[in-house]
């Protein structure tokens, strides 16, 4: 019987040790960071420039809801990227760096000088290419919004660093937002602008 019982006992001591180092690698593997972490980091800050870039020559647009949505676009992804960028910059994850430097810049790679450019707003792509219609803009708009939210969704199924997917969490009601105004201005509604976040820059003052 006392053999019995210590057998049990010396069970139990090994299922509690082995639950236990389990939980302990779920937690790492939570943090870690896998090579779709890292091609998903990579097309989201790509993305969120081109958006920037793009809002940038419509900041000024004559369409008064085209340009408060542009510049709603500077803010928000503006934002993002920085947040996003910061966490490349903690994993050591790299991503193209040219199109997060300011217009004719060839100098810097590291997620430090990006987010720099991001906070100074001179995050953008070279200067020069042409500005669209608003109609045109927003056209394109639709398309990029459809395909962000995709990629979001993407990371959510196959990313693993749950700091990542955090940032994606806390994103993508946003990007959905800016779909549903892109979607109320392509139909001849007029669009709902969201409030502002705490601290950040109200695009209708200016």
């Amino acid at each position: 019987m006392k053999a019995a019982s210590r057998a049990t006992s010396l069970f139990g001591f090994l299922l509690v040790a082995a639950l236990a180092t389990a939980s302990a690698l779920a937690v790492t593997n939570n943090l870690e960071v896998t090579s779709a972490d890292k091609d998903f980091v990579a097309k989201a800050i790509h993305g969120g420039d081109v958006e920037i870039g793009q809002a940038h020559r419509m900041a000024n647009s004559k369409d008064a809801q085209v340009r408060l949505f542009a510049r709603l676009m500077i803010r928000d992804h503006t934002s993002a990227n920085t947040k996003l960028a910061a966490l490349a910059e903690q994993y050591g994850i790299k991503y193209p760096q040219r199109s997060v430097q300011s217009a004719g810049s060839e100098s810097g790679d590291s997620a430090s000088a990006s987010i720099s450019a991001m906070k100074t707003g001179t995050a953008h792509p070279p200067v020069g290419s042409r500005t669209m219609t608003p109609s045109a803009y927003m056209q394109s708009e639709l398309t990029a919004h459809m395909k962000t939210i995709d990629l979001l969704k993407g990371e959510v199924s196959n990313g693993t660093n749950q700091n990542i997917k955090n940032w994606v969490g806390n994103t993508l009601p946003t990007v959905q937002g800016h779909l549903l105004m892109i979607k109320q201005y392509l139909t001849g509604q007029k669009m709902t602008m969201p409030t502002p976040a705490p601290g950040a820059n109200n695009p209708t003052s200016h």
